[in-house]
Protein backbone atom coordinates (compact mmCIF):
# COMPACT_ATOMS: atom_id res chain seq x y z
CA UNK A 1 0.00 0.00 0.00
CA UNK A 2 2.98 2.31 0.98
CA UNK A 3 4.72 1.21 -2.37
CA UNK A 4 1.60 2.10 -4.59
CA UNK A 5 1.08 5.65 -2.33
CA UNK A 6 4.55 6.76 -2.71
CA UNK A 7 3.98 5.40 -7.21
CA UNK A 8 1.35 8.12 -7.16
CA UNK A 9 3.02 10.69 -5.51
CA UNK A 10 5.83 10.21 -7.86
CA UNK A 11 3.33 10.08 -10.74
CA UNK A 12 1.93 13.49 -9.82
CA UNK A 13 5.02 15.05 -9.56
CA UNK A 14 6.14 13.89 -13.09
CA UNK A 15 2.73 15.40 -14.52
CA UNK A 16 3.60 18.73 -12.24
CA UNK A 17 6.88 18.83 -14.07
CA UNK A 18 5.38 17.94 -17.44
CA UNK A 19 2.67 20.69 -17.42
CA UNK A 20 5.71 23.04 -15.60
CA UNK A 21 8.10 22.48 -18.57
CA UNK A 22 4.75 22.45 -21.12
CA UNK A 23 3.73 26.13 -19.77
CA UNK A 24 7.33 27.31 -19.90
CA UNK A 25 7.84 25.89 -23.54
CA UNK A 26 3.94 28.12 -24.32
CA UNK A 27 5.67 31.04 -22.58
CA UNK A 28 8.89 30.26 -24.99
CA UNK A 29 6.49 30.21 -27.92
CA UNK A 30 4.70 33.06 -27.49
CA UNK A 31 7.54 34.97 -26.36
CA UNK A 32 9.49 33.80 -29.81
CA UNK A 33 6.13 34.61 -31.53
CA UNK A 34 5.66 38.06 -29.66
CA UNK A 35 9.37 38.83 -30.48
CA UNK A 36 9.19 37.58 -34.50
CA UNK A 37 5.72 39.64 -34.53
CA UNK A 38 7.53 42.49 -33.72
CA UNK A 39 10.33 42.34 -35.58
CA UNK A 40 8.06 41.68 -39.09
CA UNK A 41 6.17 45.15 -37.62
CA UNK A 42 9.68 47.26 -37.24
CA UNK A 43 10.57 45.93 -41.03
CA UNK A 44 7.58 47.05 -42.09
CA UNK A 45 7.78 50.18 -40.74
CA UNK A 46 11.38 50.73 -41.63
CA UNK A 47 10.12 49.65 -45.37
CA UNK A 48 7.54 52.43 -45.40
CA UNK A 49 9.60 55.06 -44.15
CA UNK A 50 12.35 53.51 -46.66
CA UNK A 51 9.36 53.44 -49.61
CA UNK A 52 8.53 57.50 -48.75
CA UNK A 53 12.07 58.81 -48.84
CA UNK A 54 12.09 56.76 -52.09
CA UNK A 55 8.96 58.34 -53.40
CA UNK A 56 10.44 61.90 -52.26
CA UNK A 57 13.24 61.47 -54.07
CA UNK A 58 11.63 60.36 -57.27
CA UNK A 59 9.32 62.88 -56.73
CA UNK A 60 11.70 65.47 -56.36
CA UNK A 61 13.99 64.53 -59.69
CA UNK A 62 10.34 64.25 -61.67
CA UNK A 63 9.74 67.65 -60.47
CA UNK A 64 13.44 69.18 -61.57
CA UNK A 65 13.13 67.38 -64.68
CA UNK A 66 9.51 69.21 -65.72
CA UNK A 67 10.96 72.13 -64.48
CA UNK A 68 14.33 71.59 -66.91
CA UNK A 69 12.60 70.81 -69.61
CA UNK A 70 9.71 73.97 -69.32
CA UNK A 71 13.49 76.08 -69.17
CA UNK A 72 15.29 74.41 -72.08
CA UNK A 73 12.60 73.97 -74.44
CA UNK A 74 10.59 76.98 -74.50
CA UNK A 75 9.82 78.58 -77.74
CA UNK A 76 12.13 81.29 -78.72
CA UNK A 77 11.03 84.89 -79.36
CA UNK A 78 11.29 86.00 -83.19
CA UNK A 79 13.67 88.07 -84.54
CA UNK A 80 13.88 90.58 -87.27
CA UNK A 81 10.67 88.98 -87.88
CA UNK A 82 7.69 92.17 -87.67
CA UNK A 83 4.91 90.44 -84.98
CA UNK A 84 1.01 91.75 -85.16
CA UNK A 85 -1.28 91.28 -82.21
CA UNK A 86 -4.28 92.93 -80.71
CA UNK A 87 -5.87 93.75 -77.31
CA UNK A 88 -9.38 93.16 -77.93
CA UNK A 89 -12.47 95.74 -76.45
CA UNK A 90 -12.91 95.18 -72.82
CA UNK A 91 -9.73 93.79 -72.00
CA UNK A 92 -5.98 94.67 -70.62
CA UNK A 93 -3.95 92.33 -72.08
CA UNK A 94 -3.03 91.03 -75.83
CA UNK A 95 -4.83 88.05 -77.21
CA UNK A 96 -1.84 86.28 -76.97
CA UNK A 97 -0.74 86.85 -74.01
CA UNK A 98 -0.47 83.60 -72.56
CA UNK A 99 1.42 82.20 -75.31
CA UNK A 100 4.16 85.07 -74.90
CA UNK A 101 4.44 84.38 -71.55
CA UNK A 102 5.78 81.09 -72.14
CA UNK A 103 8.62 81.97 -74.50
CA UNK A 104 11.99 82.32 -73.65
CA UNK A 105 11.90 85.80 -72.54
CA UNK A 106 15.20 86.24 -70.59
CA UNK A 107 18.01 88.91 -71.62
CA UNK A 108 21.11 89.81 -70.54
CA UNK A 109 22.14 93.34 -71.50
CA UNK A 110 19.97 94.79 -74.03
CA UNK A 111 16.78 94.74 -75.85
CA UNK A 112 15.88 96.90 -78.90
CA UNK A 113 12.57 97.07 -80.73
CA UNK A 114 11.08 98.56 -83.45
CA UNK A 115 7.24 99.67 -82.93
CA UNK A 116 4.74 101.23 -85.18
CA UNK A 117 1.95 103.39 -83.81
CA UNK A 118 -1.37 103.42 -85.54
CA UNK A 119 -5.17 104.91 -85.79
CA UNK A 120 -6.65 102.03 -83.66
CA UNK A 121 -4.42 103.09 -80.44
CA UNK A 122 -6.22 106.77 -79.92
CA UNK A 123 -9.12 106.62 -78.00
CA UNK A 124 -10.92 109.14 -75.51
CA UNK A 125 -11.68 108.70 -71.92
CA UNK A 126 -13.26 112.06 -69.88
CA UNK A 127 -11.80 110.96 -66.65
CA UNK A 128 -8.09 111.42 -65.38
CA UNK A 129 -7.88 107.54 -67.07
CA UNK A 130 -6.80 109.47 -69.80
CA UNK A 131 -3.38 110.59 -68.20
CA UNK A 132 -2.62 107.06 -67.59
CA UNK A 133 0.82 105.49 -69.71
CA UNK A 134 -0.69 102.12 -71.38
CA UNK A 135 2.60 99.79 -71.68
CA UNK A 136 4.67 98.42 -75.36
CA UNK A 137 7.10 95.83 -74.69
CA UNK A 138 9.28 96.55 -71.86
CA UNK A 139 11.94 94.53 -69.14
CA UNK A 140 11.41 93.25 -65.84
CA UNK A 141 13.13 91.43 -62.92
CA UNK A 142 10.52 88.63 -62.55
CA UNK A 143 9.46 86.11 -64.95
CA UNK A 144 6.08 86.22 -64.06
CA UNK A 145 5.25 89.54 -61.60
CA UNK A 146 5.64 92.06 -64.58
CA UNK A 147 5.48 95.05 -62.50
CA UNK A 148 8.82 93.90 -60.41
CA UNK A 149 11.67 96.39 -60.62
CA UNK A 150 10.17 96.80 -63.92
CA UNK A 151 10.93 99.46 -66.53
CA UNK A 152 8.79 99.49 -69.95
CA UNK A 153 7.61 102.05 -72.49
CA UNK A 154 4.27 103.62 -71.86
CA UNK A 155 2.44 105.40 -73.95
CA UNK A 156 -1.02 107.30 -74.51
CA UNK A 157 -3.14 109.67 -76.82
CA UNK A 158 -3.11 112.73 -76.62
CA UNK A 159 -6.31 114.13 -77.57
CA UNK A 160 -5.13 117.74 -77.69
CA UNK A 161 -2.54 117.47 -79.94
CA UNK A 162 -3.37 114.61 -81.52
CA UNK A 163 -0.73 112.44 -81.05
CA UNK A 164 0.94 109.88 -78.94
CA UNK A 165 2.80 110.83 -75.98
CA UNK A 166 5.47 108.49 -74.76
CA UNK A 167 7.51 107.93 -71.45
CA UNK A 168 9.43 105.73 -69.50
CA UNK A 169 7.26 103.56 -66.96
CA UNK A 170 9.53 102.39 -64.07
CA UNK A 171 7.92 100.40 -61.52
CA UNK A 172 10.17 100.04 -58.26
CA UNK A 173 8.99 98.22 -54.82
CA UNK A 174 5.45 99.61 -54.96
CA UNK A 175 6.39 103.15 -56.94
CA UNK A 176 6.28 104.42 -60.25
CA UNK A 177 8.20 107.27 -62.15
CA UNK A 178 7.55 108.74 -65.33
CA UNK A 179 10.20 110.04 -67.78
CA UNK A 180 9.07 111.11 -70.75
CA UNK A 181 11.04 110.42 -74.09
CA UNK A 182 8.49 112.74 -76.74
CA UNK A 183 5.74 111.90 -78.62
CA UNK A 184 5.10 109.89 -81.77
CA UNK A 185 2.36 110.27 -84.69
CA UNK A 186 0.05 108.11 -86.24
CA UNK A 187 1.58 106.19 -88.87
CA UNK A 188 5.22 106.60 -86.84
CA UNK A 189 8.15 103.77 -86.67
CA UNK A 190 9.77 104.28 -83.74
CA UNK A 191 12.78 101.99 -82.25
CA UNK A 192 13.29 101.79 -78.29
CA UNK A 193 16.69 100.50 -76.61
CA UNK A 194 17.41 99.07 -73.31
CA UNK A 195 20.58 99.05 -72.22
CA UNK A 196 22.01 97.38 -69.14
CA UNK A 197 25.30 97.88 -67.17
CA UNK A 198 25.61 96.61 -63.62
CA UNK A 199 22.94 98.33 -61.60
CA UNK A 200 21.99 100.97 -64.74
CA UNK A 201 19.64 100.73 -67.83
CA UNK A 202 19.88 102.94 -70.68
CA UNK A 203 16.47 103.49 -72.19
CA UNK A 204 16.71 105.55 -75.73
CA UNK A 205 15.08 106.13 -78.75
CA UNK A 206 14.91 108.84 -82.06
CA UNK A 207 13.31 111.58 -79.37
CA UNK A 208 15.25 110.85 -76.33
CA UNK A 209 16.77 108.86 -73.85
CA UNK A 210 16.83 108.61 -70.17
CA UNK A 211 19.49 106.94 -67.44
CA UNK A 212 17.90 104.67 -64.52
CA UNK A 213 19.74 103.40 -62.05
CA UNK A 214 18.89 100.61 -59.68
CA UNK A 215 19.09 99.96 -55.91
CA UNK A 216 21.31 96.84 -56.50
CA UNK A 217 22.33 95.00 -60.10
CA UNK A 218 20.24 91.94 -61.05
CA UNK A 219 21.45 89.14 -62.73
CA UNK A 220 18.07 88.68 -65.76
CA UNK A 221 15.82 90.66 -67.27
CA UNK A 222 12.52 89.58 -68.95
CA UNK A 223 10.83 90.78 -71.74
CA UNK A 224 6.98 92.45 -70.45
CA UNK A 225 4.05 92.21 -72.71
CA UNK A 226 1.65 95.01 -74.11
CA UNK A 227 -0.92 96.13 -71.78
CA UNK A 228 -3.64 98.56 -71.64
CA UNK A 229 -4.47 100.66 -68.66
CA UNK A 230 -4.63 101.27 -65.26
CA UNK A 231 -7.81 101.12 -64.35
CA UNK A 232 -9.41 101.47 -67.72
CA UNK A 233 -9.43 98.62 -70.17
CA UNK A 234 -9.04 98.52 -74.08
CA UNK A 235 -12.54 100.82 -74.96
CA UNK A 236 -12.15 99.28 -78.90
CA UNK A 237 -9.65 96.53 -80.47
CA UNK A 238 -6.56 97.99 -80.67
CA UNK A 239 -4.16 96.36 -83.52
CA UNK A 240 0.21 96.02 -82.66
CA UNK A 241 2.77 95.96 -84.57
CA UNK A 242 6.53 95.41 -83.72
CA UNK A 243 9.73 93.81 -84.37
CA UNK A 244 12.38 92.65 -81.73
CA UNK A 245 15.66 93.78 -83.15
CA UNK A 246 17.92 92.18 -80.24
CA UNK A 247 17.75 90.31 -76.75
Amino acid sequence: MCDTAKQIKADQKSHELVNENMKAMSFAGKFQEEQKRSRLAEAHRYNKLVDRKIQRVVLALLVAFILFLAFTSCEQIELNEWTRTEIKQGEHFTVDHSEFMQKDRKIDSSLMFEFVFNASMSYQFKTVDSLDYNKLLGVSTSQIIADQNAIKIGWRWNKYESCFDVAVVYDFQGGRKFYELGQYNIGDTATFLFNFSKNKVNVMCENGETEIYFCKPFEYHFITNFYFGGNCTAPHSMNFKYKILRK
